[in-house]
């Protein structure tokens, strides 16, 4: 099985070296055919895959590229030992803390904390949400950005999932989540009543999603995120390889149960198609299921229509609509965009009326349209090549415009 013919050659031979099961002939004979080494590494640096290539590429690349990935690799490990001293004094101070994707999914994947890309911290906490604590430890609040009345709080904690805090001392931004997903009524928010597993790493025990949970999770995530980064198929296809057989089809039963059954299809015949990985069960939907037919349409558009390096900002709010849509195709979800394009913290901003006045909100939202998500993140690191400038601020594009 060979990637797609639209896959131009560095981005095949970083693939290749990110699967769990690589064909080392394969890989060497792609390397032979080629010498554009900087394509290679930007391409890697934007899917945040350079931590997991290193050791693949460390013997077959150049000397001053084996180098290069070194130092990612070096500087990916230091910030994961800060994020790990990080979610320490978090989850220390804050009782009931439970940690979402990466330092853990690493350790869980990958058997250390620094395989992954480090980026910015996900908690997830009961409502409800602990934002004094969060801001009493050197973090302050970048979403909403708007003063949070009772009136305001109540619609966003009802109609968003998280609050994004940073902390320009200890470098790190934060997303405290209390959902896993903005609509209250996603099939994958039921993950929440999983009793938690303890992950320890560098010695700091986490609280975080059982195995198979943490699987359902990062397919239904990279979909939503429609694997814009291409660190996610690598870790859907770390856990292809990681699951016994009996695990995937347990997998799959507990994600028809959830009504997931689509979705983590889709995200299984992804990472065989563009992964090699062969992952099968009876419990599989077929690659020629809509739903994994237009994953797979939608992902390849948005690659080969952006230089094979897209961002989320890159795609419209329309777009990202119609791939919720697509998700999860309800009329509660359709309910739910509806929700978010009226609760907009960016008109509490704007027209900073009281709560006695919040019911014309509404209103303003027709008058006032929704912007283009600007692509920035406040934190320091995101990766371990990214340093912040004076401000401490960096451009790196989050989750879809909620504003």
């Amino acid at each position: 099985m060979t990637h797609p013919s639209p896959f131009p050659l560095p981005l095949r031979i970083l693939l290749l070296a990110a699967q769990p099961h690589r064909d080392p002939a394969l890989l060497k004979s792609l390397i032979d055919a080629q010498t554009d080494w900087p394509e290679i590494l930007d391409l890697a640096r934007h899917h945040r895959l350079e931590p997991l290539i290193y050791l693949t590429l460390q013997t077959l690349a150049p000397p001053d590229i084996q180098h290069l990935l070194k130092l990612a690799a070096t500087r990916n490990t230091f910030a994961a030992l800060q994020a790990a001293a990080e979610l320490r004094r978090l989850t220390t101070a804050i009782p009931n803390l439970l940690a979402l994707k990466g330092l853990t999914l690493s350790q869980t994947l990958y058997g250390t904390p620094n395989a992954r890309h480090v980026g910015d911290l996900d908690l997830l906490t009961p409502l409800p949400a602990p934002t004094a604590l969060i801001e009493s430890l050197g973090y302050t609040r970048l979403t909403p950005d708007a003063p949070l009345t009772p009136r305001r709080l109540a619609a966003y904690t009802r109609t968003w999932k998280d609050f994004t805090f940073e902390s320009l001392n200890h470098h790190f931004e934060l997303d405290l989540h209390w959902r896993l997903f903005n609509n209250p009524h996603h099939p994958a928010n039921a993950l929440l009543l999983s009793p938690p597993v303890t992950v320890t790493l560098f010695n700091i025990p986490l609280q975080t999603f059982p195995l198979l949970d943490q699987f359902l999770y990062t397919c239904v995530h990279a979909l939503n995120e429609s694997f814009t980064y291409l660190k996610t198929l690598a870790d859907i296809a770390a856990f292809l390889n990681t699951l016994t057989q009996q695990q995937l089809n347990d997998a799959l039963l507990r994600a028809r149960t959830l009504h997931l059954l689509p979705q983590i299809s889709a995200a299984i015949h992804l990472s065989n198609a563009w992964m090699l990985t062969t992952a099968a069960s009876p419990h599989l939907l077929p690659p020629t299921h809509s739903l994994a037919v237009k994953i797979h349409r939608r992902t390849l558009k948005l690659l080969t229509e952006n230089n094979f390096q897209p961002t989320r900002e890159q795609t419209s709010p329309t777009s990202w609509t119609r791939l919720e849509l697509l998700l999860t195709p309800t009329p509660r979800t359709f309910v739910e965009v509806a929700r978010r394009f009226l609760v907009r913290p960016r008109l509490w901003r704007t027209v900073p009326l009281p709560d006695t006045l919040f019911f014309l909100y509404p209103l303003l939202a027709f008058l006032i349209p929704p912007r283009l998500h600007d692509g920035q993140s406040h934190a320091a690191p995101r990766t371990p090549l990214e340093s912040p400038n004076a401000a401490g601020k960096i451009g790196v594009s989050k989750s879809p415009p909620n504003t």
